[in-house]
């Protein structure tokens, strides 16, 4: 869809007044004095009926705002507002590019996604709307994918202002997927009224104020979102003094003096039902409304963030017959949105939401950003009550399906909702008339939705500090609670791979030196004195060790060596043993042995001088050795010098990771992965 510079005056069929269609391709204009909706014609503008005044959302963004994106310039022409059937509204603003495209800028969260339209899909089986499923990929090639479905709706025009790129009437409801892709792709697929009809593609992705350059083109200022002031209200159960902190974004409001739920969507509290506390008794409940340990309004840094505290959930899941609850206060940032402060058995995780894309399931697993998360747990999540400001149609009951997987200090996870509703038989009446007919049909509200966040542990220490509020410790271990002992592992693992390095440059460098090598036949030894054998004198360096080693041919039997290293200039005796044995034969079929038929002993430094050794061979076995070779070496490396060493500093991460092993077996207690 192209958008060529115009300039065509009409007058509006509602009020006379004079309306101007800048962009040549736009289809409506909102009169900005009566609000009707106008439409270009043939001949005479059609007036197509007057759309509902805009809320104040905080936007950022702004009629005739100039921007640039990625060199290519365009303006701000066209705003309609669209309201979620789960409640709450976003924006959607229509950008004129200088280059004659049509682009779409959804700001919904505090979050910007810019698209342009792609080549209409062919509605296929497998592509309609009643078969999309929340988080399953999408059947369609589009730029940037694989694209899976987060979300599969019907959105209502809920107003309108400047110009419009196609035919938009108030009031008129129609059927999208939003579609999350890798990287920040993002794509919606919008549903004609037939059957037949031809898929719409957006594609694009989301974007930051500073990707579009907002303000530079036109040399304003860059726009940044309005502060909404809080109000306060009373509660029209109770009368209760209510603060809603963020009114444009509020949907619900749970009064924390009698837990009525209210609805905040038009602008003032209206009392929906009394909610109440959870029944004493009765699943756990505690029978009188909970309080969030930390107050409601309460400010806080995280992160670096300023927070403040607007709403509470308590939530909960059975399991085997007992239901386990678990809290989350809502947090809110004027320029980053919303964020959760979720506490479970006195665990604490600060968690966002994050594009579904970015996210890949892999069977027990889950994959975002080249990490891998381990599946812990999957139920079914209800809310049990509610309590300040929620920016979406909660009620007490809703359930979602939720699933958990963690790495520890980190954990995402996976909320999965699906409803299908139908207009009320009353409410299909008052449909019947002008434009109706495709209103009268069976009206899905949301066909479902999938919502990944990414969370990571907060210490109780950290929310008393950024809150200034005391928390209770916890007892047990949380599923992604990091084992706090872990850091003797890296300086461990450092040191033991230098000790290594060292002993392996010791054993390159080592002076060895063969002194004495001598062979004896055993078999002509057949005296006990013949037996006893004294050396010649040999050379001893000092400060360096002595290996002796003894090789024979044992087999099935077995070589003793007794000798002593005798120093002449000071008759010192250092004795030594060293015992050689082997065995192996066939049992039930299978050969085994067992020795070697070499064995050596070591002997510390010697002082330097001549040295002369005594030996004394013993021999035994089913079949004796035959001979023996003697041979005495100095500056040998000895291995077991190094394992001495690295055993040492072992002892403490040893000791640390039996207890890491019982941690890690407390943690996956409360796991269902198979």
């Amino acid at each position: 869809m192209t958008a060529p510079r115009g300039g065509v005056e009409v007058s509006c069929p509602g009020c006379g007044a004079p309306i101007r269609f800048e962009v040549g391709s736009s289809v409506v204009r909102v009169c900005a004095r009566c609000g009707s909706a106008v439409a270009r014609g043939d001949r005479d503008p059609e007036d197509l009926g007057k759309v509902a005044a805009l809320a104040d959302t905080g936007s950022r963004l702004a009629l005739g705002l100039r921007g640039r994106r990625e060199g290519v310039g365009f303006q701000v022409v066209g705003h309609v507002q669209l309201e979620h059937p789960a409640g709450g509204t976003w924006d959607e603003w229509y950008a004129a590019f200088s280059d004659g495209r049509w682009g779409w800028l959804a700001e919904a969260q505090g979050k910007l996604y810019l698209t342009f339209a792609g080549p209409p899909a062919a509605h296929r089986a497998a592509l309609a709307w009643e078969r999309l499923r929340p988080g399953e990929l999408v059947p369609l090639e589009l730029e940037g994918g694989p694209f899976v479905v987060a979300e599969a709706a019907e959105a209502a025009v809920r107003g309108a202002e400047g110009e419009i790129p196609y035919r938009l009437e108030p009031g008129e409801t129609y059927r999208y997927a939003d579609l999350s892709g890798p990287g920040g792709a993002f794509a919606t697929l919008q549903y004609g009224e037939g059957p037949e009809d031809p898929v719409e593609v957006y594609i694009g992705r989301e974007v930051s104020p500073e990707d579009l350059e907002l303000g530079e083109a036109g040399g304003a200022a860059e726009r940044r979102p309005r502060q909404v002031e809080g109000v306060h209200l009373a509660c029209p159960s109770c009368g209760g003094a209510l603060e809603v902190r963020v009114p444009d974004r509020t949907e619900r409001v749970g009064c924390p003096s009698c837990g009525a739920l209210l609805d905040a969507s038009q602008g003032t509290l209206r009392f929906l039902k009394l909610a109440g506390p959870p029944a004493k008794g009765t699943e756990g409940g505690a029978g009188h409304l909970p309080r969030p340990a930390i107050p409601l309004g309460s400010k806080g840094t995280l992160d670096g963030l300023s927070l403040t505290v607007i709403g509470f959930l308590l939530r909960s899941t059975e399991v085997g017959g007992t239901r386990y609850r678990w809290t989350e206060h809502l947090l809110h940032e004027p320029e980053k949105g919303f964020w959760w402060l979720v506490c479970s058995d006195g665990h604490w995780s600060l968690v966002r939401s994050v594009p579904p894309g970015s996210v890949t399931r892999d069977g027990q697993a889950a994959r975002r950003e080249g990490r891998r998360f381990r599946y812990f747990q999957g139920s079914i999540a209800r809310v049990d009550a509610v309590l300040g400001e929620l920016y979406w149609k909660v009620e007490v009951g809703e359930a979602v399906r939720a699933t958990d997987f963690v790495r520890p200090p980190e954990i995402l996870s996976e909320e999965v909702t699906a409803e299908v509703t139908e207009a009320a038989p009353e409410e299909a009446a008052q449909l019947r008339g002008k434009k109706a007919r495709r209103r009268e049909k069976r009206r899905t509200r949301l066909l479902g939705e999938v919502q990944w966040s990414h969370g990571r542990y907060v210490r109780p220490e950290e929310v008393e500090a950024a809150f200034g509020v005391k928390v209770p410790r916890p007892k047990t271990v949380g599923l992604n609670e990091p084992f706090r002992h872990g850091w003797v592992y890296r300086p461990w693992g450092l040191f033991g791979a230098a000790l290594v390095l060292v002993g392996l440059v010791f054993w390159a460098i080592a002076p060895r030196r063969q002194v004495f090598e001598a062979r004896y036949d055993l078999n002509a030894m057949t005296t006990p004195e013949s037996r006893i054998v004294f050396t010649d004198p040999l050379e001893l360096d000092g400060s360096r060790n002595v290996r002796v080693t003894v090789e024979t041919d044992a087999s099935n039997s077995w070589l003793y060596l007794q000798g002593d290293l005798v120093r002449e200039a000071s008759d010192e005796v250092r004795s030594f043993a060293v015992a050689v044995e082997r065995y192996h034969g066939v049992e039930g079929g299978e050969a085994w042995s067992e020795g070697s038929p070499a064995g050596s002993v070591y002997l510390s430094a010697v002082e330097e001088g001549r040295y002369t050794l005594r030996l004394e061979l013993e021999r035994g076995g089913a079949a004796s050795p035959s001979f023996a070779v003697v041979r005495v070496e100095q500056g040998a490396w000895r291995a077991l010098n190094l394992l001495l060493a690295l055993g040492g500093i072992s002892v403490l991460p040893v000791l640390v990771g039996l207890y890491h092993i019982g941690f890690e077996k407390r943690r996956w207690e409360g796991s269902d992965a198979s």
